[in-house]
């Protein structure tokens, strides 16, 4: 049992580790991982609303909206209010100055992406249907 636990402490480090590297590599651009994620969602699109991006990352929604806010606060996003009489109702896009990040941010990225091939997807994807299988 205890060298089970020592691979899972050993792979949680190594996703941890992945994900700062992740983070450290968007950062040079002025974002954060979770910043990139939002961009990415939007970018090729014309607009989408909050609601959707917490779909897509299952993510809470004052989390999102921070990040929104964020990337408003930079120029990469633009909030537009569809219904004048309901202001929750927003649209979000991306400006060219967003673009522009994403893009570069992108280029940073593909240099690890060429080295990931979808055995690794595979193999990290098992280990996350295997601990959500243990919640169930």
């Amino acid at each position: 049992m205890n060298e089970k636990r020592s691979s899972l402490v050993e792979w949680s480090n190594a996703a941890r580790q992945l994900l700062n590297e992740l983070e450290n590599i968007v950062q040079k651009v002025g974002l954060t991982w979770g910043t990139f994620v939002i961009l990415h969602q939007l970018y090729g699109k014309e607009y989408l609303t909050p609601e959707q991006f917490s779909q897509f990352d299952q993510i809470s929604r004052p989390a999102i909206s921070r990040k929104l806010n964020m990337l408003q606060s930079q120029n990469f996003i633009q909030k537009l209010r569809n219904n004048e009489k309901d202001q929750r109702k927003v649209r979000i896009y991306i400006t060219e100055m967003g673009k522009l990040n994403y893009l570069s941010a992108i280029e940073s990225l593909s240099k690890l992406d060429k080295t990931i091939d979808k055995t690794n997807i595979a193999q990290l994807n098992s280990i996350v249907v295997k601990c959500r299988n243990l919640r169930v």
